[in-house]
């Protein structure tokens, strides 16, 4: 394992699959402790398992980034676990797959940016969080 991370944090949300999962691996893989967080408390816990599998530190969180109030537990939840918080990697998107932008919805719109752009940046960025 590489060490470019030891002895940092991070929280990657959206981790539960794809991208995401392929991301909490290879902090963990540059030995980093990770915190995943995903809507799917499964498949978060899957990837910590991979993670722990390889020798890595995880913990998975059920969030869902468009709640300020899950945004806040999961940074106060990498705060308590790790005493820090050196990386945030906003992964977790929501949106209808496949349609026009012409043909969404107003309310599936609002909840692809509540998702994609919402509440995760405001959270860790407020000055109790430095």
């Amino acid at each position: 394992m590489s060490s470019r991370f030891a002895g940092r944090s991070v929280i990657v949300t959206g981790s539960g699959s794809g991208i995401g999962r392929a991301t909490a691996v290879r902090f963990a893989a540059e030995n980093a402790s990770v915190l995943v967080a995903d809507i799917d408390l499964d498949a978060a816990r899957q990837t910590v398992h991979e993670i722990e599998a390889a020798g890595g530190v995880g913990i998975a969180l059920r969030v869902d980034v468009s709640q300020p109030t899950d945004v806040s537990a999961m940074v106060d939840a990498a705060l308590s676990a790790f005493g820090r918080l050196d990386v945030l990697h906003n992964n977790a998107y929501w949106g209808p797959i496949n349609t026009p932008v012409v043909d969404i919805s107003f309310e599936d719109w609002q909840r692809t940016v509540d998702v994609t752009l919402g509440e995760s940046f405001s959270a860790v960025g407020t000055p109790s969080r430095r």
